[in-house]
């Protein structure tokens, strides 16, 4: 079973269960051109150091860290595909802070 885990942000793992073209939409999904290296193209200047894509995923061992704000779209890629996963939400839940006032 795939395990999608929500904390700061969501982990996808293990990555070695998940299909290929999954892992590569998701990866496409993630990547940007970057804009100071269009930047510099624009003004003339050197591009030797500055890479040509952001990547917004992390690889790490047999898992794939995304922003968290990425999970919604990341359900629907795997839902799209028929790929059976669990949530693991590790997010803090906000308790109520009831508040005494004297104003009226």
């Amino acid at each position: 079973m795939r395990i999608i885990q929500i904390d700061n942000k969501t982990h996808i793992s293990p990555l070695s269960q998940i299909p290929g073209p999954l892992i590569v939409q998701v990866k496409s999904r993630l990547t940007f051109p970057n804009p100071q290296r269009q930047e510099n193209e624009r003004r003339g200047f050197c591009n030797w150091d500055t890479p040509e894509s952001i990547q917004g995923y992390e690889i790490d061992g047999d898992q794939m860290i995304v922003p968290r704000g990425f999970s919604r779209q990341l359900l629907l890629i795997f839902r799209r595909a028929g790929v059976p996963y669990r949530i693991d939400n590790r997010r803090r839940e906000k308790r109520q802070q009831g508040y005494l006032t004297t104003l009226t």
